[in-house]
């Protein structure tokens, strides 16, 4: 499973994107160190000693920085639907089509909908929801 995740998320990253690239070393690395940890009793002395622990921030900040970019693209094409059913008559049906298609994914429900306080989900909360996705295929 982690090879085929591996392989989407590489080419998602070298797609047309202008952000920096996430690569499959970023996810494959901090998997692993993350499986060690399973096995390794004392692996907060072993990763400071080795650097891993350096390596595995790197990698989520990368990671981090990957959903946030998809959870920003998502934003702009919601705002862009958005505008353009505004200003467009109302008999454009490629623009309405475009409106529609904007709100029927996922991300889009889950930036829509509120958290248990009554108030939208947290820029965080949204990360984690990507990941979530991402991570699980």
């Amino acid at each position: 499973m982690l090879p085929a995740v591996c392989s989407l998320l590489a080419e998602m990253a070298t797609s047309r994107h202008s952000y920096s690239p996430l690569t499959c070393c970023d996810m494959c690395c901090a998997a692993q160190v993350t499986n060690e940890r399973f096995w390794m009793p004392a692996w907060p002395v072993v990763e400071l000693l080795t650097g891993q622990a350096f390596q595995l921030a790197a990698d989520v900040r990368v990671i981090k920085n990957f959903a946030m970019h998809i959870i920003n693209e998502r934003r702009k094409q919601l705002a862009t639907a958005t505008e353009a059913g505004v200003h467009a008559d109302s008999t454009n049906e490629a623009t309405n089509e475009a409106k529609v298609a904007a709100g029927r994914d996922l991300l889009s429900l889950f930036m829509a909908s509120e958290g248990p306080d009554g108030k939208p989900l947290t820029d965080q909360q949204l990360v984690d929801t990507v990941l979530n996705f991402i991570i699980a295929g």
